[in-house]
């Protein structure tokens, strides 16, 4: 992934801001961002700790992931292993240098993972995840499914012995069924739960 090596004076270092592969200085940074960048400093010889200056590299990911509807119920992919406990996230994965941008990513993602196409995608969900040397920005986006056949499905997380469960369920569009889903990651449940009826209405 791309990379900046910038001067860490407190001015940049409250700059910082991840965006589309890159990192860029702008201002708003949410402090845990620039946390994940300090895990990788190291101090130029020959100045005062007053004045040091660091070097910076900050590594961004891009996700983008589907809350699919599907005639008044939802579509998730459940995960799970033996001998831990099953889990429900949303169909998508990483942006790749060949997607012209977050929604072709989704579309190729959900081909992929379900062997389904979407309607038209609408983000209204952003987190963003630092991981060490790495900030990993995660893309939520709503639309409607078209059509599913597992058939079409194809990708390296089907070919991956250690993959375990990897399959659609679909649940109703009601805040009960979503609560019972174990959902992940929490944030995405908490705006899943408070939103559902309103998908519904």
């Amino acid at each position: 992934m791309p990379t900046l090596v910038v001067p860490a004076t407190s001015a940049t270092l409250r700059g910082l801001r991840a965006r589309n592969g890159e990192v860029r200085s702008v201002d708003g940074v949410p402090d845990e961002l620039l946390a994940g960048a300090s895990a990788v400093r190291s101090t130029v010889s020959g100045v005062n700790s007053r004045s040091a200056h660091y070097r910076w590299v900050m590594r961004v990911r891009h996700k983008a992931r589907a809350v699919l509807l599907d005639d008044g119920h939802l579509v998730f992919l459940k995960r799970g292993w033996p001998g831990g406990d099953p889990y429900c996230t949303t169909v998508g994965g990483s942006v790749e240098p060949e997607d012209a941008d977050l929604e072709a990513a989704l579309r190729r993602e959900v081909m992929e993972e379900i062997g389904a196409t979407i309607g038209p995608a609408t983000e209204f969900l952003t987190l963003t995840e630092p991981r060490g040397t790495s900030t990993v920005v995660q893309h939520y986006f709503l639309a409607n499914l078209l059509d599913m056949d597992l058939d079409r499905r194809h990708g390296p997380e089907l070919d991956a012995p250690d993959t375990g469960d990897f399959e659609p369920v679909r649940v109703a569009l009601s805040r009960p069924a979503v609560a019972a889903l174990n959902l992940q990651p929490a944030e995405l449940a908490d705006y899943v739960l408070a939103h559902v009826e309103a998908w519904d209405a």
